[in-house]
C-alpha cells in the first residue's frame, strides 16, 4: 500500500451516544481467564511493529484524544505498574529502564536523559527539566534548552524546606553533613 495505512484492524468512524453515562469506544478488548492452573501471559492487546526498510516511522500506539466539552484521557491505567524498555517494572508505578550509553553529561547526554519534560518554549521550543541515571550512576536533575544552555532550577519555590542527606529539613536548606565550596565560597547577608 503507497502512502497508505495497512493494518489488521482498523477502525475509523463517529460514537454517538444517546444515553447516560454511556461508554463508546473504536474498539474494546477485554480478556481473561481465571481457570490456569499455571503461570502465563495474558495481554489484552499486545503489539509489536518492526520497520524493515530505512526510512520508515514506527508506532507501536498513537494516541490523540480530544473533548470540546469535556475531559480527554490519553491513557487510563487503573491498575499495575508500566514499563517503557522493560516488561518488568518491578514495584514501580513507572519505570524507565534506558541507558544513556555514557557517564558525560555536559559534552554528551545533555537532552538525552531517560525522562525529559518540555514545555514547548524558547529557542526551538526546547525549554526542559530532565532527570535520570548516567551509565557510571550518577543521578541527574537539570533544567536546560537547546542551543541556550543551562536554566534555573527552582525547589519549592512556594514554601517548603529542602534536605540534603535528611528527611526532615528544620531550615530552608537542611545537610546533614559537611558543605564544601571548591570556588566562589559562601555568600552570607549583611
Amino acid at each position: 500500500v503507497a502512502n497508505g495505512i495497512l493494518s489488521g484492524i482498523y477502525i475509523s468512524g463517529t460514537y454517538q451516544h444517546r444515553g447516560v453515562n454511556g461508554l463508546g469506544s473504536g474498539i474494546n478488548i477485554s480478556v481473561s481467564n481465571n481457570t490456569a492452573s499455571t503461570p502465563y501471559t495474558l495481554y489484552g492487546a499486545k503489539i509489536d511493529a518492526t520497520a524493515n526498510t530505512a526510512g520508515n516511522t514506527v508506532i507501536g500506539v498513537q494516541s490523540n484524544v480530544n473533548s470540546s466539552s469535556g475531559t480527554a484521557y490519553s491513557g487510563i491505567f487503573t491498575g499495575g505498574n508500566v514499563g517503557i524498555g522493560t516488561t518488568n517494572p518491578a514495584n514501580n508505578k513507572l519505570q524507565i529502564y534506558s541507558s544513556v550509553g555514557t557517564s558525560n553529561y555536559s559534552a554528551i547526554a545533555q537532552h538525552k536523559m531517560q525522562l525529559r519534560i518540555v514545555n514547548g518554549l524558547g529557542a526551538l521550543n526546547s525549554r526542559a527539566i530532565e532527570m535520570g541515571v548516567l551509565d557510571d550512576g550518577t543521578g541527574i536533575i537539570q533544567a536546560n534548552e537547546e542551543n541556550v544552555g543551562y536554566n534555573i532550577l527552582a525547589l519549592n519555590p512556594a514554601s517548603g524546606n529542602v534536605g540534603i542527606g535528611t528527611t526532615t529539613p528544620s531550615q530552608k536548606l537542611s545537610v546533614a553533613g559537611v558543605i564544601e565550596s571548591t570556588t566562589g565560597g559562601v555568600k552570607f547577608p549583611d
